[in-house]
Protein backbone atom coordinates (compact mmCIF):
# COMPACT_ATOMS: atom_id res chain seq x y z
CA UNK A 1 0.00 0.00 0.00
CA UNK A 2 1.81 3.09 -1.22
CA UNK A 3 1.17 6.30 0.63
CA UNK A 4 0.29 8.29 -2.10
CA UNK A 5 -2.35 5.43 -3.07
CA UNK A 6 -3.45 6.70 0.84
CA UNK A 7 -3.74 10.10 0.57
CA UNK A 8 -5.74 9.80 -3.00
CA UNK A 9 -8.37 8.13 -0.59
CA UNK A 10 -8.60 10.46 1.84
CA UNK A 11 -8.88 13.18 -0.32
CA UNK A 12 -11.36 11.31 -2.66
CA UNK A 13 -13.46 10.42 0.29
CA UNK A 14 -16.87 11.62 1.43
CA UNK A 15 -15.61 10.71 5.01
CA UNK A 16 -12.86 13.03 5.02
CA UNK A 17 -14.30 15.74 3.39
CA UNK A 18 -13.42 19.07 4.15
CA UNK A 19 -10.57 18.06 6.26
CA UNK A 20 -7.62 19.87 6.11
CA UNK A 21 -4.30 18.24 5.24
CA UNK A 22 -2.64 18.43 8.78
CA UNK A 23 -6.28 17.27 10.27
CA UNK A 24 -5.75 14.69 7.74
CA UNK A 25 -2.34 13.61 9.26
CA UNK A 26 -3.33 13.91 12.63
CA UNK A 27 -6.02 10.78 11.65
CA UNK A 28 -3.50 8.74 10.04
CA UNK A 29 -0.87 9.18 12.81
CA UNK A 30 -3.35 7.32 14.95
CA UNK A 31 -4.17 4.75 12.24
CA UNK A 32 -2.58 1.30 11.14
CA UNK A 33 -2.20 -0.40 7.63
CA UNK A 34 -4.69 -3.72 7.58
CA UNK A 35 -5.06 -6.46 4.83
CA UNK A 36 -7.49 -9.11 4.57
CA UNK A 37 -7.92 -12.03 1.84
CA UNK A 38 -10.68 -12.67 0.12
CA UNK A 39 -13.36 -14.43 2.00
CA UNK A 40 -11.82 -13.05 5.31
CA UNK A 41 -14.13 -12.41 8.04
CA UNK A 42 -13.68 -9.51 9.23
CA UNK A 43 -15.77 -8.69 11.88
CA UNK A 44 -18.30 -11.16 13.38
CA UNK A 45 -21.58 -9.88 14.20
CA UNK A 46 -21.69 -9.59 18.18
CA UNK A 47 -17.90 -8.86 18.90
CA UNK A 48 -17.26 -5.50 20.18
CA UNK A 49 -16.92 -2.19 18.11
CA UNK A 50 -12.98 -1.67 18.13
CA UNK A 51 -12.11 0.08 15.29
CA UNK A 52 -13.49 1.95 11.89
CA UNK A 53 -11.78 0.89 8.68
CA UNK A 54 -10.99 2.51 5.74
CA UNK A 55 -11.08 0.85 2.86
CA UNK A 56 -8.17 1.59 0.18
CA UNK A 57 -8.43 -1.21 -2.45
CA UNK A 58 -11.57 -4.09 -2.13
CA UNK A 59 -14.59 -4.86 -1.28
CA UNK A 60 -16.48 -6.03 1.96
CA UNK A 61 -19.95 -7.11 1.86
CA UNK A 62 -22.24 -6.86 5.22
CA UNK A 63 -24.79 -9.71 5.80
CA UNK A 64 -26.61 -10.97 8.68
CA UNK A 65 -26.96 -14.29 8.73
CA UNK A 66 -28.03 -15.17 5.25
CA UNK A 67 -29.07 -11.75 3.97
CA UNK A 68 -27.07 -9.47 2.43
CA UNK A 69 -27.43 -5.53 3.42
CA UNK A 70 -24.66 -3.81 1.81
CA UNK A 71 -21.41 -3.58 -0.51
CA UNK A 72 -19.17 -1.56 0.42
CA UNK A 73 -16.00 -1.03 -1.72
CA UNK A 74 -12.69 1.37 -1.73
CA UNK A 75 -13.34 4.90 -0.60
CA UNK A 76 -15.52 4.22 1.94
CA UNK A 77 -15.61 2.79 5.99
CA UNK A 78 -16.95 0.30 7.45
CA UNK A 79 -17.83 -0.32 11.31
CA UNK A 80 -18.90 3.53 11.85
CA UNK A 81 -22.28 2.47 13.52
CA UNK A 82 -20.99 0.30 16.26
CA UNK A 83 -17.96 2.60 17.38
CA UNK A 84 -20.00 5.92 16.82
CA UNK A 85 -22.62 4.13 19.34
CA UNK A 86 -20.25 2.09 21.57
CA UNK A 87 -22.06 -1.08 20.55
CA UNK A 88 -21.44 -4.76 19.33
CA UNK A 89 -21.04 -5.42 15.77
CA UNK A 90 -24.62 -5.68 14.10
CA UNK A 91 -23.45 -7.77 11.23
CA UNK A 92 -20.74 -9.56 9.75
CA UNK A 93 -18.25 -8.22 7.50
CA UNK A 94 -16.56 -10.31 5.09
CA UNK A 95 -13.70 -9.59 2.55
CA UNK A 96 -15.10 -10.27 -0.92
CA UNK A 97 -11.79 -9.42 -2.69
CA UNK A 98 -8.32 -8.72 -1.21
CA UNK A 99 -8.69 -5.83 0.72
CA UNK A 100 -6.00 -3.01 1.86
CA UNK A 101 -7.37 -1.13 5.02
CA UNK A 102 -6.94 1.63 7.62
CA UNK A 103 -7.94 1.03 10.77
CA UNK A 104 -8.88 3.65 13.16
CA UNK A 105 -8.85 2.32 17.02
CA UNK A 106 -11.33 3.58 18.57
CA UNK A 107 -9.55 4.83 21.35
CA UNK A 108 -7.33 6.56 19.40
CA UNK A 109 -9.43 8.24 17.72
CA UNK A 110 -11.15 9.56 20.61
CA UNK A 111 -8.10 10.90 21.18
CA UNK A 112 -7.42 12.63 18.31
CA UNK A 113 -11.33 13.97 17.94
CA UNK A 114 -11.40 15.35 21.57
CA UNK A 115 -8.26 17.15 21.31
CA UNK A 116 -9.21 18.55 18.27
CA UNK A 117 -12.75 19.98 18.13
CA UNK A 118 -12.69 21.22 14.60
CA UNK A 119 -11.95 18.47 13.46
CA UNK A 120 -14.38 16.47 15.42
CA UNK A 121 -17.22 18.68 13.87
CA UNK A 122 -16.31 18.34 10.33
CA UNK A 123 -15.58 14.31 10.46
CA UNK A 124 -18.92 13.90 12.77
CA UNK A 125 -20.76 15.65 10.53
CA UNK A 126 -19.81 13.57 7.73
CA UNK A 127 -20.45 10.68 9.35
CA UNK A 128 -24.08 11.60 10.05
CA UNK A 129 -24.00 12.11 6.24
CA UNK A 130 -23.31 8.36 5.33
CA UNK A 131 -25.51 7.01 7.93
CA UNK A 132 -28.27 8.95 6.88
CA UNK A 133 -27.08 7.72 3.63
CA UNK A 134 -27.54 4.18 5.01
CA UNK A 135 -30.53 4.86 6.26
CA UNK A 136 -32.03 6.43 2.99
CA UNK A 137 -30.95 3.24 1.30
CA UNK A 138 -32.35 0.81 3.43
CA UNK A 139 -35.69 2.85 3.74
CA UNK A 140 -35.90 2.80 -0.37
CA UNK A 141 -34.70 -1.30 -0.32
CA UNK A 142 -38.00 -1.98 2.18
CA UNK A 143 -40.42 0.26 -0.02
CA UNK A 144 -39.28 -1.85 -3.12
CA UNK A 145 -39.95 -4.63 -0.65
CA UNK A 146 -43.51 -3.79 0.12
CA UNK A 147 -44.36 -3.14 -3.51
CA UNK A 148 -42.97 -5.86 -4.61
CA UNK A 149 -44.98 -8.05 -2.02
CA UNK A 150 -48.05 -6.16 -3.09
CA UNK A 151 -47.52 -7.05 -6.71
CA UNK A 152 -47.05 -11.33 -6.57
Amino acid sequence: MQTNDIAKAFLSSSCFKGLELKQIEKLIAVSKKIQFKANDLVYAAGEPSKEILFLIHGKVEIAKGSVHLALISEGNIVGEMGVLTKQPRSANVKAISDIQAISFPQEELEKVITNNPELALILYRNLVGILSEHLRNNNLMLELSDIIDETL
